[in-house]
């Protein structure tokens, strides 16, 4: 699989132990080695509710979904800025 996706076997390691995170990018490479698309991916994922209604996660989903990706981008950009993370 990491050379279908074109990337490392050790790096493909680190993330299937969460001892790395990764890139949309690199994700949407994994993915597509997988035969998954990005939106398959995470078409099931749901963020945890907690005992007063919606997480700020799944209020932050529901504010991108249905959004073009230049502007779910831009979002990125701006929680990038304010968690002080560099792209990757």
């Amino acid at each position: 699989m990491a050379h279908k996706a074109q990337i490392h076997e050790s790096y493909i390691g680190k993330l299937e132990r969460s001892e790395k995170t990764c890139s949309v990018e690199v994700l949407a490479k994994v993915t597509d080695a997988l035969g998954v698309s990005l939106v398959d991916f995470f078409r099931y994922i749901q963020p945890e509710v907690g005992a007063g209604g919606d997480t700020a996660l799944g209020q932050i989903v529901d504010r991108l979904r249905g959004r073009s990706t230049a502007e779910q981008k831009k979002v990125l950009k701006v929680i990038d800025a304010v968690l002080d993370d560099k792209p990757r």
